[in-house]
């Protein structure tokens, strides 16, 4: 299939489907010696499968030993169920004797999931018990209400002992929901026919991994009527067709979601399942199709880990599997990637020249711009959809903004164009209903599609987009909290919505990932300047103050709690000591996360009030008292326990560089200078820019090897991370170098890059209210890029600036609102020094 074909399905979904209709055929008959039975009260139109319901026997050669007391219809997941599969039987226990007519059988069938993660079933065949070999999945992290949406697949090859076979099923904490089960007689326990093992060759070449559907057409074309090995062929076709449709076709398109009732959280365990049931039996393993089927399992498991899976089965399933791949040397070309080796991706930037003279700084800056916009570039050109989606479902694809605005803000219109596509996509989706999520969720997984996405709307000063921010302002003072005192406001939950809002204990309480929520509302009260936005979020703030530095259930001074109850104020509710929320996920424990003070300190800017400092200042004073090199064995919930998990979090130095930033405050710089993650803090305080060296290198590093796990290999778009560096250090250094703030979670940012023309780096070396100074390197002649400038207050200034070759240019700057913008022409390559300071009190500038 050629990119350009790749790239029309991709965004034709219809057309997707329309060709996956077009190659499929009518399912082959089975021959009277296969035993199919398809379980519960739907019949299966497939010829040769015998229907049973509760009160039926099951067919010539099938007799129950226990009966099923339950025959259920599984409406709820309707839309990914076909006739055999929307319906079951069941019990508390099963058993079943069918009759065995030949040496060997293969045995296969499929029950529900049901409410188990890590299925406690248990099979057996002929008195002896079965292990089922299927994967533990992690446990839902909020409690289940409902069963899971999967079947689980099982199948096997035995050698018979008599003329009978009996199977057996029950499970101690579930009820056994049986679907469907195929007894095929086989005369041997191997495929032995040379055409089906052609066919089966074809199929597994893991190298073209040919479309299954038109190699199984082709078996029904030659095999009308199944029987024997055909039959066992059929069914493994058929399960792999499935499979690779949740895992290569599916993916996390909305389209997917509409079509099949699942999101990919249900497709992908799904897809592990079938192939799960097809691993366990060895005659597959046997055969050509074997590595195949291990590869998609291994990349499924792979994903699903690094997405998170990483308390059950998943994470030893997947280096298993992929070990295995590697002894058999299947796909030499993923497998040592797979396995943590470094392989090397060649690149455009690897080709780069920099003239003798350009600073080191934009050197490195320069390539890892340049490897950034390749990443981007392929996310843009080769995966993003018509609609704005990335493939990896919108709550998910919005987390890969998070690097995409060191390109953004650089000035890439690529960024720019692929940004829009994305939030404009959310926007118009299901998901998002007057400004915010649509469903009650946790506000970490709720918060993402407009937090993620609206950075573009406020740099964008365009009203109607800045209006987009109004609706988050809106329902944050009037839905998700309310007032607990004078001047004070606190959150009813964690759990909310457009749609409403979930106080249910423990969620009713107020969390520091609520900032996340938040960041609409900061952006719009900073651009807008409305007054009860403002007041509203000042509330909040002097509530998160006063909790910052209390020290109930012995919590140290200045450290932000994890939680607090909306209706009493109490940290952490009823739970025992102050760090544990017991909230579900385990991002509501306490970590040193900085949300809150990135909070309080912008807070304490549009509010003029330094009293909103104080706990920042405590936190700060936590952690130069005990430091890094804090006993390991320190109590937990201590002060040196909490002061070492601040020192750790990179989000904590951001907000701390922040601070000083902006307050000129020196009490901490000789501690900040040794210690701080940040080299850009670094060079601020000293004026070396040669500590900039090392900025952004961890972003080069990554995107220099193993390139299909950032690209074509990806599930979860939330997983592409562009930088090896823990805590992503180097993303707050790129952009504090371009924008001169540590961070973009408030708008703290003092300038920003648009329509950029050429390669281009930057270096913000001084930053105030009435004062912005800012080298830019231009690595060839004839660039050009736009400015915006938000922190310089309205008024008179002059902008000077000196070109590569000594000559120096000097007007005058009006600056009426945040967002001026001012127009750079670039004409030689080499490094331009602009200067933005005051004119004098007429309003005029004049050369010194």
């Amino acid at each position: 299939m050629t990119s350009r074909f790749k790239r029309m399905v991709r965004r034709s979904p219809h057309l997707t489907l329309a060709l996956t209709l077009a190659i499929a055929c009518p399912a082959p008959a089975f021959a009277q010696d296969v035993l199919a039975l398809d379980f519960g009260p739907v019949a299966s139109n497939r010829s040769g499968m015998h229907n049973v319901g509760l009160d039926g026997s099951p067919a010539a050669g099938a007799t129950w030993i226990v009966r099923p007391t339950t025959q259920n219809v599984h409406k709820a997941v309707e839309r990914s169920r076909d006739a055999v599969t929307i319906d079951s039987v069941g019990g508390d226990e099963l058993a079943l004797r069918v009759a065995a007519p030949a040496k060997f059988a293969h045995i296969a069938f499929f029950t529900e999931a049901g409410t188990q993660d890590s299925s406690e079933l248990l099979l057996s065949i002929d008195g002896t018990k079965r292990d089922l070999g299927w994967l533990a999945f992690d446990a839902s992290n909020e409690p289940r209400t409902n069963p899971r949406p999967e079947v689980r697949l099982f199948s096997t090859t035995i050698e018979t002992t008599g003329d009978h076979i009996d199977l057996r099923w029950s499970n101690p904490a579930d009820p056994v929901l049986l679907g469907w089960l195929q007894v095929t007689p086989l005369a041997a326990p191997r495929i032995a026919d040379a055409r089906l093992l052609r066919l089966l060759a074809h199929a597994g070449d893991t190298d073209r991994m040919e479309p299954l559907a038109g190699i199984r057409e082709q078996l029904g074309q030659a095999t009308p009527t199944l029987a024997g090995e055909a039959a066992v062929v059929d069914f493994w076709l058929d399960t792999m067709i499935k499979a690779d449709r949740y895992f290569e076709e599916y993916r996390g398109w909305t389209w997917a979601d509409q079509k099949t009732g699942l999101s990919m959280f249900g497709r992908y365990p799904q897809a592990i399942m079938w192939l799960d049931g097809l691993i366990a039996d060895p005659m597959f393993r046997a055969t050509p199709l074997y590595p195949r089927a291990l590869l998609q399992r291994a990349r499924l498991q792979y994903w699903m880990w690094m997405e998170g899976s990483d308390r059950g089965g998943i994470p030893a399933a997947s280096v298993r599997d992929w070990k295995a791949l590697a002894a058999m040397g299947v796909r030499p070309d993923l497998t040592p990637m797979y396995l943590g080796e470094k392989v090397p991706h060649a690149s455009p930037c690897d080709m780069l020249t920099n003239a003798r003279e350009s600073p080191l700084w934009a050197v490195r800056q320069r390539e890892a711009l340049c490897r950034l916009d390749e990443l981007l570039g392929w996310w843009v050109t080769e995966r993003q959809a018509e609609n704005g989606e990335l493939g990896g479902k919108w709550g998910d694809d919005v987390e890969m903004l998070r690097w995409w605005q060191i390109p953004l803000l650089a000035g890439s219109k690529q960024a720019w164009q692929g940004w829009t596509r994305v939030a404009e996509g959310v926007w118009a989706s299901d998901l998002v209903a007057d400004g915010y999520h649509r469903r009650i969720s946790d506000v970490e997984h709720a918060a993402e599609p407009i937090s993620d996405t609206m950075l573009i709307y406020a740099l964008s000063g365009e009203p109607e987009r800045l209006a987009r921010l109004e609706p988050s302002a809106r329902q944050f003072a009037r839905s998700w909290t309310g007032q607990v005192g004078k001047n004070e406001r606190r959150f009813h939950s964690a759990w909310f919505g457009t749609e409403g809002v979930d106080d249910r204990p423990p969620r009713d309480r107020d969390v520091p990932m609520n900032a996340r929520a938040v960041k609409a509302v900061r952006f719009y009260a900073n651009t807008t300047g409305d007054a009860a936005t403002k007041r509203a979020l000042l509330d909040w703030s002097r509530m998160w103050a006063k909790a910052t530095l209390s020290i109930d259930k012995g919590k140290p001074a200045g450290v932000v709690p994890p939680s607090i109850r909306f209706a009493d104020g109490k940290i952490n509710g009823d739970e025992p000591n102050w760090y544990q929320a017991n909230m579900f996920w385990r991002y509501f424990e306490w970590s040193g996360d900085a949300q809150i003070y990135d909070q309080l300190l912008f807070a304490s800017q549009i509010g003029n009030d330094p009293a909103l400092r104080a706990p920042l200042i405590e936190a700060f004073d936590l952690a130069a008292r005990y430091g890094r090199e804090t006993d390991a064995d320190a109590a937990t919930g201590s002060a040196p326990w909490a002061a070492r998990a601040l020192f750790d979090d990179e989000s904590f130095h951001a907000i701390w560089g922040q601070w000083r930033l902006l307050t000129g405050d020196s009490r901490y710089d000789t501690l900040l200078k040794q210690v701080t993650s940040s080299q850009y803090l670094r060079f601020r305080l000293t004026g070396d820019d040669t500590v900039l060296a090392t900025a952004g290198q961890g972003i080069i590093d990554r995107l220099k090897i193993n390139w299909p796990l950032l690209t074509s290999e990806v599930l979860f778009t939330d997983r592409v991370y562009a930088s090896t560096r823990r805590g992503h250090a180097d993303y707050t250094d790129m952009i504090a170098m371009m924008t001169g703030a540590m961070t973009t979670d408030s708008p703290y940012y003092h300038v920003t890059w648009h329509d950029r023309s050429g390669d281009l780096a930057y270096l913000v070396r001084d930053a105030q209210p009435d004062i912005l100074r800012v080298d830019i390197a231009s690595f060839a002649p004839n660039a050009s890029v736009t400015a915006k400038f938000w922190q310089l207050a309205d008024g008179a200034y002059c902008l000077a600036v000196r070109d590569p070759s000594g000559r120096s240019t000097l007007e005058t700057l009006a600056v009426s609102h945040r967002g001026q913008e001012h127009g750079f022409e670039l004409p030689a390559a080499g490094v331009y020094h602009i200067d933005v300071s005051p004119a004098d009190t007429t309003g005029r500038c004049s050369a010194t």
